[in-house]
């Protein structure tokens, strides 16, 4: 059936852009990249892949979005990748690298608690719609590790941190679900491959246009 998709991935930027593939002026809030992580699990897996996700995109996004309809018996494998923009991440760091001020995560503890019911909400929904499949929460790569000042002279110790609580915040609670539903989690741990790496070791881009700045390089 036209109607039958294999894997159905859910989430954010992270899951339709690659930095490898920059975005013509004129692309769409919903473009998508070859070479995401998606796309290149569908095709070595040979899936036939509907994918959801949309630049932008929250916890909320996925009660509306289009992929829903085609969570079903037939569905074998789900990615679920939300959390960054509920926390602002790559705006939170934009301003930090870009002012002498420092730049605190307004993130407390009520948004976190909102955050982790509204997934457990979104794992439950489709473990109901697709109780075949195989459902996998997808984390995001670390974003910064350290001070760079020859890359962002006005990056702070203090704001690096604010940063990884961010990035691990978000991780945590992508996790912490994934283990209340048994269902499983893919977590980047890796180091030394953020925004301040050599060129040749980063996984995060910093050098295209601003719809694809601090999204995954081939690498990440």
């Amino acid at each position: 059936s036209p109607d039958v998709y294999d894997m159905v991935s859910f989430g954010d930027s992270t899951t339709v852009l690659n930095a490898s593939f920059p975005l013509p002026k004129q692309a769409g809030l919903c473009y998508r990249d070859e070479g995401t992580f998606p796309r290149i699990v569908a095709h070595k897996k040979h899936y036939r892949l509907f994918e959801s996700g949309c630049s932008g995109n929250k916890i909320g996004d996925y009660w509306h979005s289009p992929g829903r309809k085609h969570l079903n018996n037939h569905t074998r494998l789900v990615t679920i990748t939300y959390g960054s923009n509920d926390v602002d991440t790559v705006n939170v760091f934009i301003k930090a690298k870009s002012t002498t001020s420092i730049i605190a995560s307004t993130v407390d503890a009520d948004t976190w608690n909102v955050m982790l019911g509204r997934m457990r909400a979104v794992v439950a929904d489709v473990k109901k719609a697709a109780p075949n499949a195989r459902i996998i929460l997808v984390g995001y790569l670390p974003l910064v590790d350290k001070v760079c000042p020859s890359v962002f002279p006005l990056l702070s110790y203090g704001e690096v941190v604010e940063l990884q609580k961010l990035r691990q915040g978000v991780n945590g609670m992508l996790t912490q679900v994934a283990e209340e539903y048994h269902v499983d989690a893919v977590i980047p741990t890796v180091s030394g491959h953020g925004v301040c790496a050599p060129l040749p070791e980063q996984w995060v881009n910093t050098e295209f246009e601003n719809e694809v700045l601090y999204h995954t390089l081939p690498g990440g």
